[in-house]
């Protein structure tokens, strides 16, 4: 007979795990009749499955077998934790639950049912939104800290001006995901940047150095990777379409940098062209921040106002931030958005693995099939 959803809450809040991912775990392997210990010869070994549930009282488990399965990729034979923490996520842990199920049918009634509201109540991780088509699915990418790190401090002297911008590159840019991008056959992006005043100002003063959003989306395209659109909070106000404000703003002042170069700072600050651009995408960048209210961001407001305006072409979004505050703001807004939404926080030192593995956990992909993107959206304005 299934639990009410009341008992699961419950063991969820007495849990003594202060982390939600054990908690899922664990409301999980009580629903599979997994991870009972037994000791043999005084050592602790893990069983479960049809006998586990026998012996627990849920024989009558209908997906038993099914988030056994999943589970088990998290321990050894003698239950011992095994995975690295990069995958114990709630969303991980879920999408892997959701490949086992496959297409099988869920009985909203009961248990497992239940175990999964209480894991979206207790942490917005949505099992209904997990396993996007990447065929359907817009992928928000963050530039700093994200697919960019910082300037590196590179030695000069006698390095040609091309193999010096070369070194940059290799060191700025972050090739853990993307190449974890190319590994899973993602060919279309779209950068999601919070896009400060500085990148054109950097670029210009130090050229060969300074890699900018601009020559991201070229480095990006030598590795297969086509970026349909840079979208800024400065969309949200000049409301001519996702990724506008880059185009009308940005790049005319990127095509400009060898001649902006060339000029001081205060030369470029007096300079007609750049200071009304400045002036104009400031007004607009500032006005985005200035409109969020209680714990909306920049960022939260671009995202619904990118889902106001190619909503109706997409399935989902996956989206890979480095600010969890950020990544919060949009999570709490796509609640009401009623949107499919899969996060993947970037940390420090995060690995090609990570990254591939948080893809395959938010993207129905194969393990191994390269899925080309059909083009679902172009851009507006």
């Amino acid at each position: 007979m299934a639990k009410s959803l009341k008992y699961w809450a419950t063991k969820w809040d007495n849990s003594k795990k202060q982390d939600a991912a054990w908690k899922a775990l664990d409301l999980l392997a009580e629903y599979a009749g997994f991870f009972k210990h037994r000791p043999i010869r005084h050592k602790p070994v893990a069983w479960g499955g049809s006998l586990g549930r026998f012996f627990s009282g849920r024989w009558n488990t209908h997906h038993g077998n099914e988030v056994q399965n999943a589970i088990a990729n998290y321990f050894d034979e003698k239950g011992q934790y095994k995975l690295n923490k990069e995958f114990h996520t709630v969303e991980f842990i879920l999408a892997l639950v959701k490949k086992k199920m496959s297409n099988k049918k869920m009985d909203m009634t009961g248990d497992l049912a239940k175990i999964l509201q209480v894991v979206k109540n207790k942490t917005q991780v949505d099992y209904a939104h997990l396993n996007i088509d990447l065929n359907k699915a817009a992928i928000l990418v963050d530039v700093d800290k994200t697919l960019l790190g910082s300037p590196p401090i590179l030695e000069r002297r006698g390095i040609k001006p091309d193999d010096l911008f070369n070194q940059a590159v290799q060191a700025t840019c972050k090739w853990n995901l993307i190449n974890a991008l190319k590994k899973r056959g993602i060919k279309r992006i779209s950068l999601f940047t919070s896009m400060s005043l500085e990148d054109i100002s950097a670029k210009a003063a130090d050229p060969y150095c300074h890699v900018s959003r601009q020559d991201l989306i070229g480095v990006l395209a030598q590795n297969g990777i086509e970026v349909v659109a840079v979208l800024t909070p400065a969309d949200v106000n000049y409301n001519q379409g996702p990724g506008a404000a880059f185009r009308d703003f940005y790049k005319a002042q990127y095509a400009r940098i060898g001649q902006l170069s060339k000029m001081t700072e205060i030369e470029r600050n007096q300079d007609v062209e750049f200071k009304d651009y400045k002036e104009r995408y400031d007004v607009l960048h500032k006005a985005a921040g200035d409109g969020a209210t209680g714990n909306e961001t920049e960022k939260s407001k671009l995202y619904q106002y990118f889902l106001a305006n190619m909503g109706n072409e997409i399935e989902g979004c996956v989206l890979i931030d480095d600010q969890s505050h950020h990544l919060e703001a949009i999570q709490a807004v796509n609640k009401k958005e009623n949107k499919a939404l899969s996060v993947i926080h970037v940390k420090r030192g995060s690995s090609q693995n990570y990254f591939e593995t948080a893809l395959l956990a938010a993207l129905n992909l194969s393990p191994v099939d390269s899925i080309e993107q059909e083009k679902r959206f172009t851009k507006k304005g």
